[in-house]
């Protein structure tokens, strides 16, 4: 248990050693490591990547080699608003690898319905690029993942290659994608991981990402203004 700690967030740590011998070379002594801290929730989950900062959002974004990792982007096409997740894999050089964007810990109904949908945008840079798109479900809080989508290249690939970087702005540029989660169904906690896979190609944006169950609250939208209050 850490005091404060905010949910679907990272913390580093940092160890030093200190000995009683006079050491000149003392930068060895010390170790960082990062570790994250998974919310616990219940769907249904709605994100639209609505703030600038992905860590704002209910994804962890986890970028192993510290590159270029998940964000957000601006982007239009979607009626939900003008900002997506965003992998900038045209800028990216480092071939094969691997950024995940996670979910915190979800409880998986027993029954009835429990589908996951998100829209995608997504370029080659040519007709051989092969960038990929997998997703991936967890019972285990993480220490191991089943594959439930799986998506690269032309098969992947929303509108025709684009030799400059691409940037979703036109509904025409996005597709919808629906996963059925019912293998899933009564394995209490459930982690939800998007992993893109770097094949040089180019950007990649996720949207609206749902996991949606049976008998879902109706969702409303709404402003308001507190003008007082009561005792």
């Amino acid at each position: 248990f850490m005091p404060g700690a905010q949910p679907n967030a990272n913390f580093s740590f940092r160890v030093r050693i200190d000995t009683a011998l006079a050491e000149v070379d003392t930068f060895d002594n010390q170790l960082t490591r990062t570790i994250f801290v998974r919310t616990q929730g219940t769907p249904p989950l709605f994100e639209r990547f609505t703030q600038p900062n992905i860590l704002q959002s209910n994804f962890i974004s986890v970028n192993p080699d510290g590159l270029v990792g998940w964000a957000t982007a601006n982007t239009n096409g979607r009626p939900s608003g003008n900002r997506s997740a965003f992998m900038q894999l045209f800028q990216y050089p480092q071939l094969g690898a691997r950024d995940y964007l996670e979910t915190g810990r979800l409880t998986a109904p027993n029954s009835g319905q429990f589908l996951l949908r998100f829209a995608i945008a997504y370029a080659q840079r040519n007709s051989n690029s092969n960038d990929s798109l997998n997703v991936y479900i967890s019972t285990n809080c993480g220490l191991s993942w089943t594959k439930v989508f799986g998506k690269g290249g032309s098969s992947l690939a929303t509108v025709a290659p684009e030799s400059s970087e691409f940037v979703a702005v036109n509904p025409m540029h996005w597709r919808q994608e629906s996963i059925n989660l019912a293998a899933f169904l009564g394995s209490g906690e459930v982690v939800v991981r998007f992993e893109s896979v770097n094949g040089n190609g180019n950007n990649l944006f996720l949207d609206d990402i749902q996991l949606l169950i049976s008998n879902m609250p109706p969702v409303v939208a709404f402003t308001h203004s507190f003008v007082g209050g009561c005792n």
